[in-house]
This record gives structure tokens, C-alpha cells and sequence, in this order.
């Protein structure tokens, strides 16, 4: 180092400093440290400085040589005694590090501070101090490099993603522009920074075309990250379209502090089609399962009014005196029949009511007993024209559940019925009933063509069935253990079923939780046998004649004196006239419903105590419910069965129920 340069920044230090060589020879010195020495530069330099200390000669150039071998500007590197220097009235210590090892021929040199003695250690923690800043120094231009490298690096990442990226200012002003967003928005990046995104990033509503809240200025105000908008349009610079999803997110500083947004943003025109495509596409599908809801009501009320007048005609036919034997017989399988075609379209039904959700189920507390006795009574006389024999084990105690009777019912009459249709004549099928753990438990195995293993997992499927050969021996549509399975489900129970394969039978098992014993419980009062109704005067009003003519003479045969009506204006006439006890009143009349009739037959005279019988093709519960409140006091649903409309005639008669 040049004296003059030595000088040039020593100078503006408060201490002496001086610039020696190992062998203490003075090449530079401060203007402190001539002050305090009285000498000029030109006669310190060259001169030794053991000349100006106090410090043995020795000893001096033994502290020079140690300073020399140091490679580190520290206080624990050097480990320096102070030397006293007697000089302008006062005592000095005096500390050293290397500032220049030895290099290129050349010495090396010392940089020596003479402070007060009331001053210590004020040099070399000065040095350490002077090497951590250059420590720092030296970290920061790698991190300023690390930094520019990461920036080159994201710099490339952004540009290459097929996100549209757009970063701003703590104002809301664009600051970078990926090349996807330059594409998508239409404006260059060197004419979008500065611009307020506003104007770079014009969304709209898809549907309603009014400016949407741009995310950037919920992310600043709220300082939160803003998720994915749906239904989002960019407007480009062009006016051109895009349909986009966009989210934004706050960047901080170390601190924390919000220092701006980076808006992510991509195209999703081809997602919005799918979307739109699939929407239509539901639309449609509904639309259709509401015309074939629609459809499958329309026909079963048409395929109900001829079969109601077949099972009228039948029952005409049964009642008659001189009908033969083998006339009865063939009545008698007929109106098998007929009972299997109503089954079927009441199965139809129930089916599609229930894969809509339409089925509301009406529990009470029941013992399980009364359900599965219903059930089996009901189906006897199927099982008995196959000669199939029915088993029967009934728990002795109650067990209680809580349950729409007709409903569970429905369940275990549909087992059996398909019991029935697999089993050969004089097979078996045996019915079990009791209790495991908190469940209700009803097994039902027959003795028929069992279940192939592949077909098993299936059997509660829509629409499946065992043999589907030309020459199956059975029929159905295959939907009553859907019905079964979807029931039982309501119930939040279960349904299961077993089969060692063909020819090895079948076992279902159907579990239902059980409910908590009724602290005071009611037993059903046997019903009081009550003779048939005689003599009623019933007005039959319905618009099919076929129906009308066999409803009148079956009722006729009963003893029952008969008026009809064919729509709703003329059995309000008839009313007038006839002033009957009972009306058996069609739902679908033309002109004025039979829902419009009783309400205007029970504003009349007498109206109060008229019997009002609901029948119709329309089995639905809406339509039942409508009943009720229209003052219907039943609602039957075609084909009648002419037993259940006697019983019902008999309890109007004897003791009157009527919905409020």
C-alpha cells in the first residue's frame, strides 16, 4: 500500500494509526500520530519504531512478528500485550493486526493503533468489527447473486406454465405479465406495466355479462388469498371472449407486510362446454323420467279401469246360482290372474316412486308377528294353487319394530311370491321369525331352482332375473326384490340372500332394528264379526261403461239398490234424486273431477253423513291425500277386490271414519 493512499483514509480515523513493516521500520503514519509524535511524515518514514516506544526493542519486534503471522483481523488471533508510549502527557496502548500478508517479494505490513490506556480493546474489536462487515459484505453479493439467479429462474418458470400469471403493486398496477397472460388478455407486457389491471383484466359474468369484482382487490383489501371464480369471462383487448377460472394471492416481505398480488388465471372454454353440455343433459334426462312417471300412471290407471271391469265381471260370474263347478274353477284362476297383473303394475310403480325419492313411509310401533302374518295370509292362496306347502315359525313373544305395516308387508310378500314362482309343486317354503341382538329378523327359504353363484351378487338389481330363456316356465319384470331391497333400506334395515347354486334353493334374511318395547301396550281388539252390509243405496259414478255395468250388477247381487252417473254434473243430479248412503266416485271424470264432486257433495244437505268411496286408476299418495282433504272417507284403488270393498262397506256403515 502506498503511503499516500495510507494517509488518504487513515486520516479521517480519530486514533493514531501507523503502517510498519515486520522488522518495525515505519512506512506510513496518520495525522493523529504525527501530532502525538511531533514529527513530519518524511521523518517518521523508514525509521524504526522501537525508536518511539517504551517497549524493549526485542519485545516490540517479537509483537511485530506475531501481528505478521496472524491471518485473521480478530482480538482472539492476535492475543497482543499493549506497549506504553510516553509521549504529549499521556500513557498508550498499543495493538496491531496484519493488514497485508507477505506476498510478491514484498513484506509484509502491520497496521498499528495507539489508543489511551482508558480506552481497551478498542482496536481489535474494531477489527473484528471491520471483518464481520466485510463477512457480511461478501453474503450479501451471493445472496444478491443467489437472488438474481432465483429471479432468472421464476422469470423463466412463468414464462413457460400455461397459467396466465400477472403480478401488481400494492396499487393495483401490473408489474409483470407472463406470455399466456399477454395471449389471453391481448396486451403486450410493455404496454401493460404500469396500467391499472382494471384495465388489462376486464372480467364479466358468463351469463349476465355484468363486470365481475376483480380478485386482486379483495386480496389487498383483505389481505386473504381469493379462490377460483366460477363462471368468469375475459374480455380481451380485441373484445374476444375466453371463459377462465382466476384466483389471486398476497405477496409479503420478510416482514410480513402485503408488497403485492400475483394473479393466476387459465382458460377453461372447453370445461364450460362440458359443463353446459352435461347440465342439458340432465335437463333432458329429468324432463324424460318425468314423462315416463308420467306415462306409467297414465297406463296403469288405463290398464286398472278394464281389469277393474274384468274382476267385476268375475265376481258376477262367482256369485251366480247356477254357475257349474268347472265354471267357478275357471272364475277362480282367472281372477288369479287378474290379482298377478295388478301386482305387477302396482310393483311398476312402486319402482319408479321410490327411485325418486316419492315414498314417504308412515312407521308406527308393530310387532313384527302382525306384519308377517299379514303377509303370509295374503299370499296362502298363490301358494296353495302352486301346492306348495308353507311352513311357519313364529316367535311366541312380541317383538317390537317400528314400521309401515303395508309397506314391510309388501316386502315379505314379495319374497314369497318369488318363493312361490321358483319352487315346484309340492315343494316347501318355511318362513322363520325372531331376534338377533338389536335386529328383528325374518328368514324365508324355499326348496325351488336356487340362485347360480355369478347371478347372486345381482339378484336385488333392476330388472334382473334367473332364467331369461324364451322357454322360462315364469314371468315378472323382475323388480320385486328391487322393491323388497329399496324398502327394507327405509327402514334402515337389510336384506340378504343365500343359495348353494341351482336346484339347491334359496334363503333371504331380512333384518330390521328393533324399537323399544311400548310401556303400556293396547292389544288389537279381535274385530267383531259384522254381518254384510244389505240394502245401501249407492251411486256408482264413473266414466267407463264396461266398469259401471259390472260394478251395478255385482252390487245388485249383493242386495245393494244401484243408481250410476257417467261424469260429475250428472251425479250431482243423481244425488238430488236418489239421496244415496254411499258414493263409489271415480278420480278422472271429464269435465268436473271427483275431487270437485265431493267437496260440493259434502256443502249439500245430508253431506255430512254421506259416504264417500275414492276410486281410481291413480294409485299415487298425492292423490290419496287430495282424497282426504276433498272429504273422501276411503280411497281404492282399481281393480277393486269386491271382498274388501264389502268390509269396507260394512265399517262405513257401522261405524264411520272419516279424515278431518
Amino acid at each position: 500500500m502506498r503511503p499516500e493512499d495510507f494517509a488518504q483514509w487513515a486520516d479521517i480515523f480519530p486514533d493514531a494509526l501507523a503502517l510498519v513493516a515486520r522488522d518495525g521500520l515505519i512506512h506510513a503514519a496518520n495525522r493523529k500520530l504525527l501530532t502525538i509524535l511531533g514529527r513530519s511524515m518524511e521523518a517518521l518514514r523508514g525509521r524504526p519504531l522501537t525508536e518511539y516506544v517504551l517497549t524493549p526493542h526485542d519485545k516490540a519486534l517479537s509483537l511485530l512478528g506475531l501481528c505478521a503471522r496472524s491471518r485473521q483481523f480478530t482480538l482472539g488471533g492476535l492475543q497482543l500485550k499493549p506497549s506504553r508510549l510516553e509521549q504529549a502527557g499521556g500513557h498508550y496502548r498499543i495493538e496491531g493486526a496484519l493488514l497485508s500478508p507477505a506476498a510478491g517479494g514484498k513484506p509484509p505490513l502491520i497496521l498499528l493503533r495507539l489508543t489511551p490506556r482508558t480506552v481497551a480493546n478498542q482496536f481489535t474489536i474494531l477489527t473484528h468489527q471491520i471483518e464481520e462487515l466485510h463477512r457480511e459484505m461478501k453474503g450479501r453479493r451471493a445472496a444478491e447473486k443467489e437472488l438474481a439467479k432465483q429471479q432468472r429462474w421464476l422469470q423463466v418458470t412463468l414464462s413457460s406454465i400455461s397459467d396466465a400469471v400477472i403480478a401488481t403493486d400494492t396499487a393495483g398496477r401490473v408489474v409483470f405479465m407472463n406470455p399466456t397472460a399477454t395471449t389471453l388478455t391481448g396486451w403486450t407486457s410493455a404496454d401493460a406495466i404500469g396500467q391499472e389491471l382494471e384495465t388489462i383484466f376486464n372480467i364479466v359474468n358468463e351469463e349476465t355479462r355484468l363486470p365481475v369484482r376483480n380478485p386482486v382487490q379483495r386480496t389487498l383489501e383483505e389481505g386473504i388469498i381469493t379462490g377460483l371464480a366460477n363462471h368468469t369471462v375475459l374480455i380481451s383487448r380485441s373484445g374476444l371472449s375466453t371463459a377462465i377460472d382466476d384466483g389471486a394471492a398476497p405477496i409479503r416481505d420478510e416482514d410480513g407486510q402485503i408488497r403485492g398480488v400475483v394473479l393466476v388465471f387459465h382458460e377453461v372454454t372447453n370445461q364450460r362446454n362440458l359443463e353446459r353440455s352435461l347440465r342439458e343433459q340432465s335437463q333432458r334426462l329429468l324432463e324424460e323420467n318425468r314423462r315416463k312417471d308420467e306415462y306409467l300412471a297414465m297406463l296403469a290407471h288405463e290398464l286398472r279401469n278394464p281389469l277393474a271391469a274384468i274382476g267385476n265381471a268375475l265376481a258376477v260370474l262367482q256369485k251366480l246360482p247356477e254357475v257349474p263347478p268347472v265354471g267357478l274353477e275357471t272364475c277362480h284362476i282367472a281372477g288369479e290372474q287378474l290379482r298377478h297383473l295388478r301386482k305387477l303394475i302396482d310393483d311398476l310403480l312402486d319402482v319408479s316412486r321410490i327411485t325418486h325419492g316419492k315414498i314417504t313411509l308412515q312407521k308406527a310401533r308393530v310387532t313384527l308377528s302382525a306384519i308377517v302374518s299379514h303377509a303370509v295370509e295374503t299370499m296362502k292362496p298363490f301358494l296353495a294353487s302352486r301346492q306348495i306347502e308353507l311352513i311357519t315359525e313364529l316367535d311366541p313373544e312380541p317383538i317390537w319394530v317400528k314400521a309401515d305395516s303395508y309397506r314391510f308387508a309388501q316386502v315379505i310378500g314379495n319374497i314369497l311370491h318369488n318363493a312361490g314362482k321358483y319352487t315346484p309343486p309340492h315343494g316347501r317354503v318355511t318362513v322363520r321369525m325372531g331376534q338377533d341382538g338389536a335386529d328383528a329378523v325374518v328368514s324365508i327359504r324355499d326348496a325351488g331352482a336356487g340362485i347360480p353363484e355369478t347371478l347372486l351378487p345381482y339378484i336385488f338389481d333392476l330388472f334382473v332375473q334367473g332364467d331369461q330363456s324364451l322357454s322360462r316356465a315364469e314371468g315378472g319384470l323382475g323388480i320385486g326384490l328391487t322393491l323388497a331391497r329399496s324398502i327394507v333400506g327405509l327402514h334402515q334395515g337389510s336384506i340378504v340372500a343365500h343359495s348353494g347354486g341351482l336346484g339347491a334353493g334359496t334363503e333371504f334374511i331380512v333384518r330390521i332394528p328393533l324399537s323399544d318395547t311400548p310401556q303400556e301396550t293396547s292389544q288389537l281388539s279381535t274385530a267383531v264379526r259384522r254381518e254384510p252390509s244389505r240394502g245401501l243405496r249407492i251411486l256408482i259414478v264413473d266414466d267407463n261403461p264396461a266398469l259401471v255395468a259390472t260394478f251395478a250388477t255385482l252390487l245388485r247381487l249383493s242386495g245393494h239398490e244401484l243408481e250410476t252417473a257417467m261424469n260429475g254434473d250428472e251425479a250431482l243430479d243423481r244425488f238430488t234424486s236418489f239421496q244415496p248412503h254411499v258414493v263409489l266416485l271415480d278420480v278422472g271424470l271429464p269435465g268436473l273431477d271427483g275431487f270437485s264432486v265431493a267437496r260440493e257433495l259434502r256443502r249439500r244437505d245430508h253431506g255430512h253423513s254421506l259416504h264417500i268411496i275414492g276410486i281410481s286408476g291413480y294409485g299415487h299418495k298425492e292423490y290419496q291425500d287430495t282424497g282426504k282433504e276433498a272429504g273422501f272417507d276411503a280411497y281404492l284403488v282399481k281393480p277393486v277386490d269386491h271382498d274388501e270393498l264389502e268390509r269396507l262397506l260394512t265399517t262405513l256403515t257401522q261405524t264411520r271414519w272419516r279424515a278431518d
